[in-house]
């Protein structure tokens, strides 16, 4: 039996070897597979100011973001719909957009690159790939329907939820158990099985909070623990679980998130795993991440890495309301020598510099023409500079008592 789209069906019955053939009804489906990638930079001053959310098919698939230090970022997706999903770009600039530029690599090579002269978004479809030499792809090309009966073979099928108990494979503890999917303590143990859930040594039916750690008694049943316990060991927070709720057992709260735009997590080839990353902020606005935890005295430390406006923006740390650390700007070497000396002159910069000729390096893309122009291509040679700039980077470690 065979079914078409439309809803019709043919029935066929053999008496030897034979071949039916039908002919495809409706539109051309075919699958939108393979590898993407999205590149954001700014090429004309190298100075970023570009953010960049990708989504394919109404799904997003990352983030990318063009700053001070690091002008270019790019992300590779490989991906599969269909023939009319849609490969979106968002971008949002800052005030000067028409230094940007997006180039898009498409699965069949081909190529994309765009400019912008205010925040916009651009959409691309059909570039199709064929499977590769050896594979086998089912679709609904021109609309038919494929089907085939497996129900014979040992085989597995493609299901988010393989035992059928209501949680999905990605959240299920025991993706192949129907009657497990938690496994608070990670001892191997399901909860449901588990008497001890929370692997605190107080088996659940005595246990005041069987799914909390640090404590086990509530004698006024007030719904708070008589006391937590400590935790006798060093703590640390890498964020690979992918979200912010590595801290939650050992701070009444977890990591809170304030400010004119949320902290958000980062992954990438500049730090091992994932990070956390400040939200994207303008003049005059905050993005914070708190930790509100009780602990004893010992040291505290954190690597960073830093890229804003040197002096005006940065990376504060405080510990009760007390700054411990304030990191502002970016890596550049102190004195840039202009090939062609311009019309800047100063006296006691004149004095401390090595080189005549030369200025300041923080004076490199600051939008103003302190040298000259040697090659004479309207742009003059401390302006427009790739990788002057670099990513202030370090690991900050302060005693708590």
């Amino acid at each position: 039996t065979v079914t078409f789209n439309d809803g019709s069906t043919a029935v066929e019955t053999w008496s030897a070897d034979t071949t039916f053939s039908y002919a495809h009804v409706g539109d051309e489906l075919v699958g939108q597979v393979g590898e993407y990638t999205v590149t954001i930079s700014d090429p004309g001053w190298g100075d970023g100011g570009h953010d960049v959310e990708v989504y394919f098919d109404g799904d997003s698939v990352c983030t990318l973001a063009s700053v001070y230090g690091a002008p270019t970022d790019s992300c590779t997706f490989s991906v599969f719909g269909p023939s009319d999903a849609v490969l979106q770009v968002d971008i949002d600039s800052d005030s000067y957009p028409g230094e940007g530029q997006l180039d898009v690599t498409f699965p069949d090579g081909s190529t994309a690159t765009e400019t912008w002269s205010s925040d916009t978004s651009f959409s691309y479809t059909k570039h199709p790939e064929p499977p590769a030499a050896g594979e086998v792809a089912l679709s609904n090309g021109h609309g038919a329907t494929v089907s085939i009966d497996v129900s014979t073979y040992h085989t597995g099928t493609e299901d988010d939820d393989d035992d059928g108990d209501g949680w999905d494979d990605a959240d299920d503890a025991f993706p192949l158990d129907d009657s497990e999917w938690d496994d608070l303590d990670g001892d191997g143990v399901g909860s449901n099985a588990d008497n001890d859930d929370d692997g605190d040594g107080t088996n659940d039916g005595w246990d005041d909070f069987p799914r909390h750690a640090h404590a086990d008694t509530d004698t006024d049943g007030d719904g708070m623990p008589n006391e937590i316990g400590w935790t006798d060991a060093e703590i640390e927070e890498t964020f690979e679980i992918g979200n912010f709720s590595g801290m939650d057992d050992y701070s009444d709260n977890g990591w809170a998130r304030s400010g004119d735009s949320l902290f958000g997590l980062a992954s990438g080839t500049s730090f091992d795993g994932y990070a956390a990353r400040a939200g994207i902020i303008s003049d005059s606005e905050s993005s914070t991440l708190e930790l509100d935890i009780y602990t004893s005295e010992g040291y505290v430390s954190f690597d960073y890495m830093v890229s804003s406006e040197e002096r005006y923006d940065g990376l504060s740390f405080s510990i009760d309301g007390m700054e411990y650390m304030f990191v502002s700007g970016q890596e550049y070497h102190w004195e840039f020598i202009c090939t062609t000396p311009g019309s800047y002159s100063d006296l006691s910069w004149e004095a401390s510099s090595l080189n005549d000729g030369s200025i300041p390096g923080n004076w490199v893309n600051d939008g103003v023409a302190d040298c000259g122009d040697s090659d004479s291509d309207g742009t003059s040679d401390d302006e427009g500079l790739n990788n002057w700039y670099s990513l202030v980077e370090g690991t900050f470690e302060a005693w708590v008592d």
